[in-house]
C-alpha cells in the first residue's frame, strides 16, 4: 500500500549488516536534515527512490541542480514528475474512464491526504482529450518520459511491495527503468481503439456537432454532450483537439523504428494504420463542418456555435448561428482554430473563394498588439499584449511550430522573461495561470478563477494576483527548460503541492491555501512541454501537405507587421529587442519562496473495501 512510501511520517534508513530496513521518526530525520549536506541529502534520496519514488520529492532537489545542469538529477526528477503525474492520467475514475478510453476533467482530492475526495469530475472537454492525445503520441513516438508517464498504467503500486512492505531485491522501481515496457505500445493502442470507438460513436449520436466535441458528460458507455452544452460547441477547445489529431495522425504513421520480422510488432502497425485512417476520416469531415458550424462569413470564426438541431446534418449551415458579436480573433490558445480553417478549411466546395482563409487573418490582426513591459532592473522590455497574461494563453507553442518563425520565437522569448521578471521584482513566489481558486482547510466545491496573470500587460483586468500554480512554468520550459523547471519545482515545494496524484492544482501566494483539485490543464500542460510539445509533429505534417511554408510566412508577416515595421524577414533592428535578448533566462531563477507550513499531507491511501462504500461523488 502507498502508506508504505510515507515519508513525511517515517524515514528509511538501511541496515546493511542484515540488508533490512528500519525506519526512524520523521522528528529525528527533520532535526538531521538541517544539519545533511547537499550530498547527503542527494544520498538519501537516491536510496529512497531505488525503495519507491515518493510523492513529494521535490524536497530532495535544490535549486543548484538546475543551474548546474545536472543531467542525473535533472532526469530523476523528470522521471519522478512523469511517475506521479502519470497516476492521475490513467487512473480509472480519476483522470480516466478506461472503458471509453475517455478523460474526465479530474477530481478533488483530501485536505489532510491528498488521495481522491468527493465528487469526481464526470465531465471532460476538447482540451482535455488534446492533452491525452498528445502524450500518447510521445509515447508512440518513443519520448521516454512520455512513456514513462503511461508505464504507470502497467504497474499496480500494491503489488510492488511484499505485506511487510518491502520489495523483492530483484525489482527495481527507479523510475528511469520503468519505461520502454513491450506492453506500453499494446496498451496506448487498445487505448487509442477505446477512445476512437467512443467518438464516432457520439458522431453517430448527435450528427450536429460535426464531428467535433462539446463539453461532455463521461460515462462507461461513452459520452453526451454536458446539459449547458446540450445545443452548443465552442471553437477554441476544439482547435486544439483537431491538431492534436493531426499530431497523432503523423506519429501512427511512422513505423520506422519496427522490426518487421517482429510479428507483435506487425500486429501493431496494422492497428497504427488503422487508427489513423480513423483520423483522417475524421479530419475529411471536419475540414467541412468546422466552415458550417464556426464561420460567419468576412473573416469572423465563431467562438462558440449554436445549434438548432443536434441530430440533424451537420454540412447544413442553416442549422447554427452565434451571437454576432462573440468571435475567436484573438492570438492566443484561440488561433489553433483559426489557423487550421484559414490552411485547411475546403473553402472552395464549401461555397466560398480560394483565399477565403486570408480573411480570417485580416480580421484578427487589430488583436494582436505590443506592449511595454517597465521592469525596475532590466528597463522597458517589448512584448506580446497578453488577454490576462495567463500561462494558458501560450498553449498554442505546445502543439504548432510557432518558434520555427524567428520573430514569433523572439518576441515569445521576451514575453517569458517579462513573465519572471514580474514575479522576481515584485516577491511573488510562482507564476500566474488561469485555475481553479484554493479554500479554506476542509471546504471542497472550489470556483474557477480565469483573471489570473500580470495587469500591466495585458488588455483585460487581473482579478488575482495572490495564486500561483505550478504549470503556469510550461511556457518557460518551452523556452529554457532548466530555468522553466526550476519555477516548475519551486511551487511544488509549497506546503501540500505534491500528493499520492502528483501536482495540486494551486496555492496562496502566502502558502496558507491549496485547492484541493486535479486537473488536466493544471498538471499534464507541464509534462507535454517537459517532452518537449507537439510541434514537431505538426510541423511534419504541415511539410508533408505542402502547408509549412505558408504557415511561417503567415506568422512572419502577421508578427513583422506588429513588432518589426512590417519587416517580414528575420532581421529585427529593434534596440529594444536586442538590449533584452542580452538578458539570460539563467539570470531569472526563483527568488522568493513558498513559505513553509507545518501542515502536510498524510499520505495513507483508503482501503479498497472503503471506497467501495463510498463511492465517488460526481460534480456536474
Amino acid at each position: 500500500m502507498l502508506q508504505d512510501c510515507d515519508d513525511l511520517q517515517r524515514r528509511k534508513v538501511d541496515n546493511h549488516d542484515t540488508g533490512e530496513m528500519s525506519w526512524q521518526s520523521n522528528d529525528s530525520s527533520c532535526m538531521n536534515n538541517s544539519l545533511h549536506s547537499k550530498e547527503e541529502r542527494n544520498d538519501e534520496f537516491q536510496n529512497f527512490i531505488s525503495y519507491f519514488p515518493v510523492p513529494n520529492f521535490a524536497k530532495y532537489f535544490s535549486l543548484d541542480d538546475f543551474v548546474k545542469d545536472d543531467d542525473t538529477k535533472i532526469e530523476n526528477f523528470i522521471n519522478s514528475v512523469a511517475f506521479w503525474e502519470g497516476r492521475f492520467a490513467n487512473a480509472n475514475g480519476v483522470g480516466l474512464n478506461c472503458a471509453t478510453g475517455l478523460t474526465y476533467d479530474g477530481h478533488q482530492i483530501d485536505h489532510s491526504t491528498s488521495d481522491i475526495h468527493d465528487p469526481l469530475h464526470e465531465f471532460s472537454s476538447p482540451a482535455k482529450e488534446a492533452l491525452h492525445l498528445n502524450m500518447i503520441a510521445l509515447a508512440l513516438d518513443g519520448n521516454p518520459t512520455a512513456r514513462l508517464f503511461f508505464e504507470h498504467s502497467q504497474i499496480i503500486i500494491e503489488k510492488l511491495v511484499n505485506e511487510n512492505g518491502k520489495r523483492a531485491s530483484t525489482e527495481s522501481l527507479l523510475p528511469m527503468k520503468l519505461h520502454l515496457t513491450p506492453n506500453t505500445e499494446t496498451y496506448l493502442l487498445d487505448l487509442l481503439e477505446r477512445k476512437f470507438d467512443s467518438y464516432e460513436t457520439f458522431d453517430k449520436k448527435y450528427p450536429g456537432f460535426g464531428s467535433l466535441l462539446p463539453w461532455f458528460k463521461v460515462k462507461d458507455d461513452g459520452a453526451d454532450p454536458q446539459p449547458d452544452w446540450a445545443s452548443r460547441i465552442p471553437s477554441l477547445d476544439n482547435g486544439q483537439f483537431i491538431w492534436s489529431l493531426l499530431a497523432l495522425e503523423h506519429v501512427l504513421m511512422n513505423t520506422s523504428n519496427f522490426l518487421s520480422e517482429n510479428v507483435a510488432n506487425q500486429q501493431n502497425i496494422l492497428r497504427r494504420q488503422a487508427l489513423a485512417t480513423r483520423i483522417l476520416e475524421k479530419i475529411k469531415k471536419i475540414k467541412k463542418t468546422t466552415v458550417t458550424m464556426f464561420y460567419h462569413g468576412d473573416g469572423k470564426v465563431r467562438a462558440i456555435a449554436y445549434i438548432k438541431d443536434i441530430y440533424g446534418d451537420p454540412l447544413n449551415a442553416s442549422n447554427y448561428k452565434g451571437n454576432g458579436k462573440s468571435f475567436i480573433n484573438d492570438p492566443y490558445e484561440g488561433e489553433m482554430m483559426t489557423t487550421f480553417m484559414a490552411l485547411m478549411c475546403r473553402w472552395k466546395e464549401m461555397g466560398y473563394d480560394e483565399e477565403e482563409g486570408e480573411k480570417i487573418w485580416k480580421f484578427k490582426q487589430s488583436k494582436l498588439k505590443r506592449t511595454i513591459y517597465k521592469s525596475k532592473l532590466f528597463g522597458d522590455i517589448p512584448v506580446e499584449e497578453g488577454y490576462w497574461y495567463s500561462s494558458h494563453e501560450k498553449w498554442k507553442y505546445l502543439v504548432l511550430p510557432y518558434l520555427d518563425s524567428d520573430i514569433n520565437r523572439r518576441v515569445f522569448m521576451n514575453g517569458e522573461k517579462a513573465r519572471l521578471i514580474h514575479s522576481i521584482e515584485n516577491n511573488i513566489p510562482g507564476l500566474f495561470a488561469s485555475v481553479t481558486k484554493p479554500t479554506t482547510h476542509g471546504r471542497y466545491y472550489p470556483k474557477y478563477a480565469s483573471e489570473c496573470g500580470i495587469p500591466s500587460i495585458s488588455c483585460q483586468k487581473v482579478l488575482f494576483e495572490n495564486i500561483v500554480t505550478p504549470y503556469a512554468s510550461f511556457p518557460t520550459i518551452l523556452a529554457h527548460r532548466n530555468v522553466g523547471l526550476a519555477w516548475y519545482w519551486m511551487m511544488l515545494k509549497g506546503s501540500k503541492m505534491q500528493g499520492l496524484y502528483g501536482s495540486t492544482e494551486s496555492i496562496t501566494a502566502n502558502g496558507k491555501k491549496i485547492c484541493p483539485v486535479l486537473t488536466w490543464d493544471s498538471k499534464i500542460t507541464t509534462v507535454v512541454a517537459i517532452c518537449g510539445g507537439v510541434s514537431k509533429f505538426t510541423r511534419e505534417f504541415m511539410k508533408k501537405q505542402g502547408l509549412y511554408d505558408k504557415f511561417i510566412s503567415t506568422i512572419n508577416r502577421e508578427w513583422g507587421a506588429v513588432f518589426n515595421d512590417g519587416n517580414e524577414q528575420n532581421e529585427f533592428n529593434d534596440s529594444q529587442f536586442t538590449a533584452t535578448e542580452d538578458i539570460s533566462f539563467t539570470k531569472l531563477l526563483p527568488q522568493k519562496f513558498l513559505p513553509k507550513s507545518p501542515r502536510e499531507f498524510d499520505f495513507v491511501q483508503t482501503t479498497k473495501s472503503e471506497k467501495e462504500n463510498g463511492k465517488s461523488k460526481k460534480i456536474k
